[in-house]
């Protein structure tokens, strides 16, 4: 996995790993180190050491030298996770390939940069890539209504599956039904909805609330937090907890509600988010409307007995042959239309 734990790094990594478990030929260009598949080639370019692993500015270094390396690859289909400028220059080195472009994030979704300088410019780099692709992907419908409101282009919804760890439901524990414990994983920010997981923290002292990642928030004295995570070590806390609260309103997927769907661990989400494409109302969570804080109390409520029930799994159609499948056909729409 990348040494990271992000939604766009889980994303490009489980792509890699599941082209290359269906055999399919793959050169993966990088700013972080791929590491754990052996039958793909990788270009690792150059990023800010300074910014340290990860940080989603380092890229902003594109290293146009490493990607000369694309040259000598016979490249039929060019697959380019978001719009940044190592997209935009592997996609200069392989002009004339077609591009599907994935996208994980938008100028002012969760996770961007809070800077407006920032976010316009990566409005433009949008804009941009999405004139020259061929097709586009996105993992929601959520995603695809911003798509095609803001930026008058549709794409093709094709979700992303989870880390391998999860893959097979393991076997919960045991659980004490005497204290509550609920959930949080992400980055632990505002645009993600940490703040209404500390709002609910200090409203009900009565259970445990643990939060998974870093950021900027103040926690507050109620939260436990743990800085970012393995995926193997999210799944050991997911099994311990009776909840997970997926507050973010501007996510493009949600990584944390495929994962604790596959723990076994039912959800609360608030309506009309990407997550709640996920969530199946009664059988895997619950949903509250957005800024209800007592309305998600109920949900998680609603949730912890669903788990306790033993009853969550994914939705069908999250396989991963199902998801390959799907995203193969995108390339060959890609390569059909050039």
């Amino acid at each position: 996995m990348p040494p990271h734990r992000s939604g766009h790094a889980v994303a490009a990594y489980w792509w890699a790993r599941a082209f290359a478990a269906a055999d399919h030929p793959l050169t993966v260009v990088s700013d972080v180190p791929v590491e754990g598949i052996d039958s793909i080639r990788t270009v690792q370019v150059p990023t800010f050491s300074w910014l340290g692993p990860g940080h989603p500015l380092a890229a902003l270094r594109p290293g146009d030298h490493a990607l000369e390396q694309l040259r000598t690859v016979h490249a039929e289909v060019l697959h380019l996770h978001g719009y940044g400028p190592i997209c935009r220059a592997a996609r200069r080195v392989l002009a004339g390939v077609p591009a599907v472009v994935t996208l994980h994030q938008f100028p002012d979704g969760s996770g961007a940069p809070p800077v407006p300088l920032l976010r316009t410019a990566m409005d433009r780099m949008l804009r941009s890539a999405l004139l020259r692709a061929a097709v586009v992907t996105v993992p929601s419908q959520a995603a695809r209504r911003i798509l095609r409101e803001r930026y008058s282009c549709d794409g093709l919804v094709v979700p992303v599956g989870v880390a391998p760890e999860f893959a097979k439901r393991p076997k919960r524990p045991a659980q004490s039904d005497a204290t509550l414990r609920i959930a949080y994983v992400g980055r632990r920010s505002r645009d993600k909805g940490f703040d209404t997981f500390v709002r609910l923290a200090e409203a009900h002292p009565e259970a445990d609330w643990i939060a998974l990642g870093d950021g900027p928030i103040d926690p507050g004295r109620r939260v436990i937090t743990l800085s970012q995570r393995s995926p193997a070590e999210v799944l050991d806390e997911l099994l311990r907890c009776h909840a997970l609260l997926a507050p973010g309103l501007r996510e493009t997927q949600g990584l944390a509600v495929l994962e604790a769907l596959h723990a076994g661990t039912a959800v609360a989400i608030p309506r009309g988010s990407a997550q709640a494409e996920l969530v199946r109302e009664g059988v895997d969570g619950a949903s509250y409307q957005p800024g209800d804080d007592a309305g998600a109390w109920r949900a998680l409520l609603h949730a912890a007995d669903i788990t306790r029930a033993d009853q969550v799994s994914p939705a069908s159609g999250l396989e991963e042959s199902r998801l390959v499948a799907r995203m193969t056909a995108a390339f060959r729409s890609a390569v059909e239309r050039s």
